[in-house]
């Protein structure tokens, strides 16, 4: 569905597909941008039940663009030229505050100070850490796969390697 216009104030985070497409999370969902037109991607084409989305995170990899909301974890994307949406997961009605993901997998921080690996091709957690007061704000995941996070209350930054050892 095209959009005439786009609030700046609420478009949170942007991401450049592969294929060069614009991909932006707002507060009034996802957003693609094909040869300067602006498409909303609307979850109810896909998922009747579910309400529209206040994008709260995303990250994206290659060709495929993941947002979250309330109603859990989404994958988007383009498959033959038609756009797709998969809901990932909903992790039990947790609420997910930030994401990075990688290749095959994804880190996500929770409102409850929870931090999982997720494996986004047999979509379950593969490990889990909780931190005592606090979360982790912003993601971030190196070409060597160390997490990178920053977290709000503490005001410091943590990397956890692929061992999950964390400094």
């Amino acid at each position: 569905k095209q959009v005439k216009e786009v609030s700046s104030k609420s478009i949170k985070s942007l991401f450049v597909d592969d294929k060069k497409t614009l991909w932006a999370a707002t507060d009034e969902g996802a957003i693609h941008v094909k040869r300067k037109i602006f498409h909303s991607v609307d979850i109810k084409d896909f998922y009747p039940g579910f309400q529209n989305l206040f994008v709260r995170a995303s990250s994206g990899v290659n060709s495929k663009f993941y947002f979250t909301d309330t109603q859990g974890l989404f994958e988007s994307g383009f498959l033959n030229e038609e756009i797709f949406i998969e809901h990932l997961d909903d992790f039990d009605g947790n609420q997910i505050y930030s994401i990075a993901a990688n290749e095959d997998f994804m880190w996500i921080s929770f409102n409850n100070n929870l931090l999982v690996l997720y494996n986004l091709t047999k979509k379950k957690i593969l490990y889990q850490t909780t931190f005592e007061d606090d979360r982790a704000a912003n993601l971030f995941v190196d070409s060597k796969n160390n997490l990178w996070g920053y977290f709000e209350r503490k005001r410091e930054i943590i990397r956890i390697d692929e061992k999950k050892e964390i400094t």
